[in-house]
């Protein structure tokens, strides 16, 4: 049963949900709701097009686009602040802002759900879905040509490969079989925790990672504070990195 206090903000959001159409047939006000999905919109589309980002996008700590999301409204994930801006296009991720985009699916706006993808085709293959949802496929292709070229471009791998290895939050890394199992294979790294998990996102205490016989590359960001601050390692967010570095 709907809620008293919700009614009012519910009856205003149907008046202004009818997504505003653009002449040229594509989304003429996209809105993102995740980091991942903020990189795509703000590389992809013309910036007159972008409606609102992630509060996250702005933050160079954790996001490759800052400097493009400067000056793009920013949101929180929250319905109030979504349904007011009348977009044509939300991107969700499949894992975050249930709660919104459940109710904005109930309001008849158009939402794309992006899953994480697994392995670097799919990534290349939610690059072009997004492409293509905004209008803009020439442009996803030129992404992803881009990055086969990077990969294409990197030396073979050593005989004997560094260790490195990504690290998450709540002691959670990229096991074997992961997007960024493959990223490090491609890099010339051997993932630590393909060897000692047999998850794609498993767990492993801090006295696995820091073995003495494995050279491990931390992936992280520091906080003001100094303090360690684990960064979500995004597909197509970071699709190169092509030597070992401590972040």
């Amino acid at each position: 049963m709907l809620k008293p206090r919700l009614a009012p903000f519910l009856a205003a959001a149907l008046l202004l949900a009818a997504p505003v159409a653009a002449e040229t047939g594509k989304p003429a006000r996209i809105v993102s709701l995740n980091l991942c999905a903020d990189e795509l919109v703000l590389r992809l589309a013309d910036r007159g097009r972008v409606a609102s980002v992630t509060w996250l996008a702005r933050d160079p700590r954790g996001s490759n686009v800052a400097d493009l999301a400067r000056g793009v409204p920013v949101n929180r994930g929250l319905a109030e602040e979504i349904v007011p801006l009348r977009p044509d296009l939300v991107i969700v991720g499949a894992f975050t802002t249930r709660t919104t985009t459940a109710l904005l699916r109930r309001l008849g706006i158009p939402v794309l759900e992006l899953g994480a993808p697994e392995s670097l085709d799919a990534a290349y293959a939610q690059i072009r879905e997004v492409a293509g949802r905004i209008g803009e496929p020439e442009r996803g292709e030129d992404m992803v040509r881009g990055m086969q070229a990077a990969f294409a471009g990197l030396p073979p791998a050593p005989r004997h490969r560094p260790t490195a290895i990504v690290l998450r939050p709540n002691g959670f890394t990229a096991g074997r079989g992961s997007l960024a199992d493959e990223i490090l294979a491609r890099a010339g790294l051997d993932n630590l925790a393909a060897r000692l998990t047999p998850d794609r996102m498993g767990q492993l205490s801090l006295w696995r990672k820091s073995s003495p016989r494995s050279r491990t590359c931390w992936s992280s960001t520091p906080r003001p504070t100094g303090r360690p601050r684990w960064r979500t390692n995004c597909s197509i967010i970071r699709p190169l990195r092509a030597a070992p570095a401590i972040r």
